[in-house]
């Protein structure tokens, strides 16, 4: 995996975060463009790092709602993100939990092309959004599956999106 300057920069940044008032980090693996709900044409995996901060307190404690911040990066060079936004999270009991997750993204993919193996995401900012199913394996430890999705929502000329799946692992200080 090549580790340009900026995904070196953004990576530094997740960590230095964690000392940040972060209230969590995750870290994991993603299959890149699945092809879910699309046509698959960039390849590779992604390691996927996100910081998720302290709860906001706008619905209560059955909901909390926390700002995350994170990064996905692609092993092959193809589309890599960086991405922000809040996740709200439901416990369902014996440790499991559900949460979604909506924001925006930057990346560094291509807008237009005529490469039949890169996506064509129209806009250099696009909509994230995320869901995982996870559980608590310790007072400090998770892991989850994970869904992500960007796009441009059909904002600009050329919308082919990006989806993600795979596992990851989380650790709460």
């Amino acid at each position: 995996m090549r580790l340009s300057g900026w995904r070196l920069s953004a990576l530094a940044a997740l960590i230095l975060a964690t000392s940040a008032q972060a209230a969590e980090i995750r870290l994991g693996i993603t299959d890149h463009d699945t092809g879910i709900f699309g046509n698959r044409k960039e390849q590779g995996f992604n390691v996927n790092g996100e910081v998720l901060f302290n709860d906001l307190g706008w619905i209560g404690p059955a909901w909390p709602v926390r700002p995350h911040a994170g990064v996905s990066i692609n092993s092959r060079g193809d589309t890599s993100l960086a991405y922000g936004g809040l996740t709200v999270q439901r416990k369902l009991g014996s440790g499991f939990f559900l949460e979604l997750g909506a924001g925006a993204a930057v990346h560094t993919g291509e807008l237009k092309t005529s490469d039949p193996d890169r996506k064509e995401l129209g806009s250099r900012v696009l909509i994230h959004a995320s869901a995982s199913a996870g559980i608590d394996i310790s007072d400090h430890a998770s892991v989850s599956v994970y869904l992500a999705h960007a796009s441009n929502a059909g904002l600009a000329d050329r919308n082919e999106g990006i989806n993600m799946v795979g596992v990851r692992v989380g650790y709460r200080f």
